[in-house]
């Protein structure tokens, strides 16, 4: 998803700093838009650079502390398809150089933690290592004893 911060709209008051508009989003069809309010994404946006600065300065990237995880994410189209897009999801959130955009990635928080949540995966995950490691053990014991044989077989 790619937000943007808002613009005044022409003769209107200036918006809030936490309102942003929604540009790119699979429920996002051709020219429309949708709206976000989120602090946290204002509180990533770097300030305006220098009025000094080259052109250029404004698509160098901000520094690593400009990026959060969120893990209660709410995607601003739930209302548009609860179906699709309600719920709750871990989604990180980066500002795009020194710009207004945000570049956002979620993933359905029940999807990503599957894994965590099901006792028999975990079940199946760690038998998986404990075979690995009596493999690799049994591997060890046998190249020990071929070892000591032929060491036998040459003396």
């Amino acid at each position: 998803m790619l937000a943007a911060r808002r613009d005044r709209e022409r003769g209107g008051p200036a918006p809030a700093s936490d309102e942003f508009t929604v540009l790119v989003h699979d429920g996002v069809g051709h020219g429309e838009s949708a709206a976000l309010r989120s602090a946290i994404l204002s509180d990533l946006l770097p300030a305006a650079p220098a009025s000094g600065a080259p052109a250029l300065a404004q698509l160098q990237l901000p520094p690593p502390d400009r990026v959060a995880s969120v893990d209660d994410w709410r995607d601003p189209l739930a209302e548009r398809d609860p179906a699709k897009y309600g719920g709750v999801f871990l989604a990180g959130v980066a500002p795009v150089g020194h710009t207004d955009l945000v570049v956002i990635v979620q993933s359905r928080a029940d999807e990503a933690t599957a894994l965590d949540a099901d006792p028999r995966l975990r079940v199946v995950a760690w038998s998986g290592v404990a075979l690995t490691l009596l493999g690799l053990a049994f591997a060890a014991v046998s190249a020990a004893r071929r070892r000591r044989r032929r060491l036998a077989y040459e003396r």
